[in-house]
């Protein structure tokens, strides 16, 4: 027995010290065992990987098939090695030789996988390769010309690049493009290289060279895309500029104005739409209003319009939940990624839905009575479901039926459209299906490509789609769309679903604020601290002076940041907390907080405003004792705070 476990121990320890992944799995492609090699080669750990089918954990959809051939074989104890390219737990590519070992049938499980990485191996085999077939292409082109695979890197170049750039042929090929352009070029260029690999000819652009020794210049790149086998490359023929304006550049210069035009429109329709909820948010506020001051003037009890101020009240909350959805829509930053449920973003969304679709349209939400958690950044969700219902509303100008839906689903099999492959798999579904006008064969493939758009002159920025396509590959999600001419159009979303609960907060699409929670706390007595208020807007700053001053603070206050520093200078006693506003007139709240804070250097300051906490931060403050507080805000909340920061 002590034999028999020391055999099992050696054997452990040989299979676990081995580089190459060893997999065991059962006759249904489950994982049984997943050793340390596998472990780092692919990054899951043995607990979620085991019980897991192979396709699901590292079998990308378009390898599946040659994975299924190999594995289901007969009459073969050992099939030979083939090469897959796999995907690892961080969505990266990985190219390795495996071999099926097939196990007697005694055994719970039925193969031995033995996979080793030959990553590097094979990327030498194909560019080689491709190189050798690409300087046949290019041997007989005179101009300066660059052939660049699909990531950005250079194949092969003819001699006159040596002269455009000073570089040598051996300093650019099988290096990045972007090293002889400046970062505006680099990201123009990889905005083209990405589109639909069916585009053949493509548009001429005008970039920034940056030479070895560090001049710049301008040139035009005419774009050829070139399909070879299962790679799709690009030929840049290159031509410098002569000092005039170049008839592209011209063409650019052109469609920069009349994109920014259309911006200008999209943000009007956005804006219509969002003026009608907040006239709605007024009326209830001014009527109510009315209604008590006449009631004051007549002298009435005021206990019989607590009902009207309760609404005055509500009617607050929902303009201040509609303000936050729209500085989520427009925020401009990186993914912040979190656990989240995809119905309570749907719902936070829904009024702005209804406003924006429009009388014409009904629009139908499902949301499932369950759905687990994803990955995402919240605010981005939100507006892929806005870009969303805006397409489909522009697709049905007479009016339909728009239907918004979420469901848990698991795929037993891979699904396929012309822009994406969604591997089988459990996920979340995001879906938007519309009665419109559906598109056209042709068009299906292009929708989500930069700038492409088939409405006519200044009704679309081409920007929507793309916008989505972008969010949602960020996310790791996929796409599946189906649509026909006059049968409507069905986009589906697939979050990768997760087992971790989501997160409550953020749930709405709104940003959360960084710099200071929300709770409140209960108000500690005071000791008659001097509080200095600086706010341009007389209405937000009488109610800021008029709560303080009743909870039994000394308040100093100035309209705008010039009277705030003569006054703070000429106040003899000590001044305690500084709440002012972001936006002022002269100099804002961040530079009027290091100047005050430069002659008090005890101050503490609460930035007040209505915009992200985001702008306060990308200012570059780094006063320690600063805090954050989001327009509108209870009045407790306001107290609660003051006296929080004021203890600390």
């Amino acid at each position: 027995m002590a034999r028999d476990i020391g055999a099992q121990s050696v054997t452990s320890l040989l299979v676990n010290s081995s580089p190459d992944a060893l997999i065991l799995l059962t006759d249904t492609f489950a994982v049984e065992f997943w050793s340390s090699g596998a472990q780092s080669m692919f990054g899951y750990l043995e607990a979620e990987a085991v019980g897991r089918t192979i396709h699901e954990l590292i079998v990308p959809a378009p390898q599946q098939p040659a994975v299924d051939r190999a594995l289901n074989a007969p009459d073969s104890s050992r099939a030979p090695a083939i090469e897959i390219e796999f995907r690892t737990k961080h969505n990266t590519t990985l190219v390795g030789d495996m071999s099926i070992t097939t196990l007697p049938p005694v055994t719970p499980v039925r193969f031995l996988l033995t996979i080793k990485d030959v990553s590097s191996l094979a990327c030498i085999r194909r560019r080689k390769l491709l190189q050798a077939r690409v300087h046949e292409l290019l041997a007989h082109v005179v101009d300066a010309a660059v052939l660049i695979d699909a990531h950005g890197w250079v194949l092969c170049a003819t001699p006159k690049v040596e002269t455009v750039f000073s570089y040598t042929r051996a300093e650019i090929i099988l290096q990045p493009f972007a090293q002889v352009l400046d970062d505006a070029s680099t990201t123009l260029l990889a905005t083209h290289l990405t589109v639909s690999s069916e585009a053949q000819h493509m548009p001429r652009l005008a970039l920034t060279g940056v030479t070895k020794d560090g001049r710049r210049f301008r040139f035009h790149a005419h774009l050829t895309r070139l399909h070879m086998e299962e790679d799709v490359l690009t030929m840049a023929t290159l031509h410098e500029h002569d000092g005039g304006e170049e008839p592209a550049a011209q063409e650019l210069r052109a469609e920069d104005h009349e994109l920014h035009g259309q911006k200008l429109e999209a943000i009007g329709r956005l804006a219509g739409g969002i003026a009608h909820d907040f006239n709605n948010v007024l009326t209830v506020v001014t009527g109510f209003s009315q209604l008590i001051l006449r009631g004051v003037q007549q002298g009435e009890d005021l206990s019989t319009f607590v009902e009207a101020i309760k609404e005055i009240k509500a009617a607050g909350e929902r303009g201040a939940q509609l303000t936050g959805q729209l500085l989520a829509f427009s925020r401009k930053q990186p993914a912040q990624p979190e656990v989240i449920a995809l119905n309570p973003i749907l719902h936070g969304v829904e009024r702005m839905l209804k406003s924006l679709v429009g009388e014409n349209i009904e629009l139908v939400l499902v949301p499932s009575k369950e759905t687990g958690s994803i990955m995402a950044d919240p605010g981005h969700v939100g507006q892929v479901i806005m870009n969303l219902t805006l397409n489909a509303k522009d697709a049905m100008p007479d009016g339909g039926e728009l239907i918004i839906e979420t469901a848990n689903c698991e795929l037993p099999v891979a699904l396929h459209c012309e822009h994406d492959t969604v591997p089988r798999g459990r996920y979340v579904m995001l879906s938007v299906r519309d009665t419109g006008v559906g598109i056209a064969t042709d068009v299906l493939p292009r929708i989500f490509e930069p700038f492409f758009t088939t409405k006519e002159r200044g009704k679309g920025t081409g920007l929507g789609l793309a916008t989505v396509y972008g969010i949602v590959k960020q996310s790791d999600a996929h796409f599946y769309v189906k649509s026909a001419v006059s049968q409507g159009t069905e986009i589906r979303i697939y979050f990768p679903r997760i087992e971790s609960p989501a997160q409550t907060q953020a749930q709405s699409g709104a940003p959360t604020a960084r710099a200071i929670e929300t709770t409140i706390q209960p108000v500690k007595p005071i000791t008659g601290e001097t509080i200095l208020i600086v706010e341009d807007e007389d209405g937000v700053r009488a109610v800021e002076r008029t709560l303080l001053q009743e909870a039994g603070y000394h308040v100093l206050e100035a309209s705008d940041s010039e009277e705030a520093i003569e006054l703070c200078t000429r106040y003899g006693g000590p001044i305690h907390l500084m709440v002012t506003d972001v936006m002022l007139p002269g100099l804002n709240g961040r530079q009027l907080a290091e100047r005050l804070t430069t002659l008090r250097t005890n101050l503490k300051v609460i930035f007040v405003t209505g915009y992200s906490s985001d702008i306060v931060f990308r200012q570059g403050v780094e006063t320690k004792s600063l805090w954050f507080l989001q327009k509108p805000f209870p009045p407790e909340l306001l107290l609660s705070k003051v006296r929080q920061i004021l203890n600390t």
